[in-house]
């Protein structure tokens, strides 16, 4: 006879069952995962013990200090710690409301003025509240020590005085055995099976085609044919394909399907990085344990080329930036980069003409992403680049390197380059970053400063840097978006949250300019040389201020006029000049 211990129960079982009838146990024989088709003997056994009251108090105290120790001696006033205790959990809660409002103040508040005031207080409140759930602790901790050692003192005179015996007429333990009907442990294997033609890629575009930063479902059907309901099915996952830069879960939870009744399976698939055309398989078996297994099935799903080779052409004379690139050895350091050029504004999209392009903007993208590589200590598997960038493949990448180093914990840098078209609003003055397929007139559908500033704030980096190369005056390298007898603008000053600092090719009302002979934009070919010169063993102020005091000259020189500028965060302007490139 096989034997099983039953372990999922509920009812009347486990500690402290009172005495008297109508006692109920309930096996969940599900929950044990047992296939069982015969009837059994449930052999149930209960032991009498002699139940010392004192184990109740240190729960009541638990949930209100004071509360156990009322119960063992009730002359005195120990409810003053419960309510000790619960009005400084409350004011905790209070000032940490207070921090949290006064925190978004600061992320809405214009002038630098309120933007301290409002941190300052933020930050008060927030220690505040942290020091009254402290002393909560405290309250609750020093109450517990104390009942724990009153009880202990009450149980020696107890036994001293009177000691505890068993009742000599009760048996020590009884067992009590029976034979379950048939009906009740019967769990007879049930049959799943993939609906017919259900089996489908999805994504947001609908081209069924998995795109460079596309988020896509692999999608099936499975209906349960009975006789059982069907639980803790998994669906596996796995694919022998050499694909790279495609990710999708080990395995799905199935969930729980009905005798006769269908569900819809969903299995995100991410393509982290530029991918090549082609397709892989992703092959899918779904099983349970002790049941039937459904038959296994593959999944085809498409992928798409990013638009843009990576291995672009040089150009015909290249500048002394884009050779004798230093290749420092890898720190440990984990850095993720975001490099976007974009300076093909001529489109079916736009219907603008050449003039509207941005000279050497993938040029800049491509050489920023060698720098990003060699000397700034990024990893290949974690550069991310675009050339030409679309409203859609702008905002993804964005919030995928958000999610990618928000999984760091605190522990990674982010690194956010971009050369093209910026532009201000007319009317809020508020910067953007503008995508090729995007004209001047449809703003709304651009990327703004404040909605990156935001995402990488929620990255929650250990460092942040952003460099762009444009200018949001209405001007441009070669005209600005909204054409030369466009009005300049002085853009407002967006801020910025988290550990960032930005390297800005212009100060609001000045225009990024070109570097002709040496095919890059003019500031980016003076940040990356800046790089070059120093093996990236440079300080962020000493970069600053090298960066800006190069192109100030270089642009005079030309008849022309540029000031870049390095804005910095709140929570680092007074640490940030003492971080190191590498």
């Amino acid at each position: 006879m096989d034997t099983i211990r039953a372990k999922n129960w509920k009812g009347d079982v486990n500690k402290y069952v009172t005495g008297g009838g109508d006692k109920v146990a309930i096996w969940n024989v599900f929950a044990d995962e047992l296939d069982i088709i015969d009837s059994i003997a449930i052999k149930v056994s209960a032991t009498v013990e002699n139940r010392f009251y004192l184990d109740d108090p240190i729960i009541l105290s638990t949930i209100y200090p004071g509360w156990g120790d009322y119960r063992i001696k009730q002359k005195k006033p120990y409810w003053i710690y419960g309510a000790l205790g619960y009005t400084l959990l409350g004011a905790s809660v209070g000032t940490y409301l207070s921090a949290s409002n006064n925190y978004n103040n600061y992320l809405g508040a214009n002038s630098i003025s309120d933007k301290n005031n409002y941190y300052d207080k933020a930050v008060l409140n927030r220690n505040l509240s942290y020091v009254f759930l402290g002393t909560a602790g405290v309250v609750w901790a020093m109450d517990y020590f104390g009942l724990v050692k009153r009880k202990k003192k009450i149980k020696k005179d107890w036994k001293k005085n009177l000691p505890v015996k068993e009742t000599p007429n009760i048996p020590s333990f009884k067992i009590v055995s029976a034979l379950s009907e048939k009906e009740f442990v019967n769990t007879s294997l049930t049959t799943l099976q993939v609906v017919e033609n259900s089996i489908q890629y999805k994504d947001k575009d609908e081209n069924y085609c998995l795109d460079a930063f596309e988020r896509g479902y692999i999608e099936f059907k499975l209906k349960n044919y009975g006789p059982a309901i069907a639980k803790h099915f998994y669906a596996k996952l796995e694919s022998t394909d050499t694909t790279k830069n495609v990710e999708f879960p080990d395995s799905i939870d199935v969930g729980t399907i009905g005798v006769n009744q269908e569900k819809i399976v969903r299995v995100p698939v991410v393509a982290s990085k530029d991918i090549v055309n082609g397709s892989f398989v992703v092959n899918v078996n779904v099983s349970a344990v002790r049941n039937n297994p459904v038959e296994p099935f593959g999944v085809l799903v498409n992928t798409c080329k990013f638009k843009y080779q990576e291995e672009i052409s040089e150009y015909e004379f290249p500048s002394d930036i884009d050779d004798n690139i230093p290749v420092l050895p890898y720190n440990g350091q984990v850095k993720f980069a975001l490099i976007i050029g974009n300076e093909g504004y001529s489109n079916e999209k736009t219907q603008l003409s050449k003039n509207f392009n941005v000279p050497y903007a993938r040029h800049d993208a491509m050489t920023f992403k060698k720098y990003a590589k060699n000397v700034l200590g990024v990893k290949e598997e974690n550069i991310f680049i675009l050339l030409d960038a679309t409203k859609k493949e702008m905002r993804e990448s964005i919030s995928t390197i958000s999610d990618q180093v928000g999984k760091a914990k605190n522990k990674a840098e982010l690194i956010f380059y971009y050369a093209g078209h910026g532009l201000a609003d007319t009317n809020t003055l508020a910067p953007y970053l503008i995508p090729v397929d995007v004209s001047p007139d449809d703003l709304h559908n651009a990327i703004s400063l404040e909605f990156l500033y935001k995402k990488i704030w929620e990255s929650r980096s250990s460092k942040s840097m952003v460099v762009l190369d444009a200018s949001f005056n209405n001007g441009g390298r070669k005209m600005g978006l909204r054409g030369p007898s466009a009005k300049k603008v002085n853009p407002r000053r967006e801020v910025i949250s988290g550990n960032t600092v930005v390297f800005n090719a212009v100060s609001e009302r000045y225009t990024a300019n070109i570097y002709e002979e040496m095919r890059h934009g003019l500031f980016t070919y003076y940040f990356l040389r800046v790089l070059q010169q120093t093996k990236g063993k440079i300080d962020y102020l000493r970069l600053a201020n090298s960066v800006k005091a190069n192109v100030s000259e270089r642009a005079i020189y030309s008849g022309q006029e540029q000031v870049p500028i390095a804005l910095v965060s709140v929570a680092v302007r007074d640490i940030w000049q003492d971080w190191y490139v590498r």
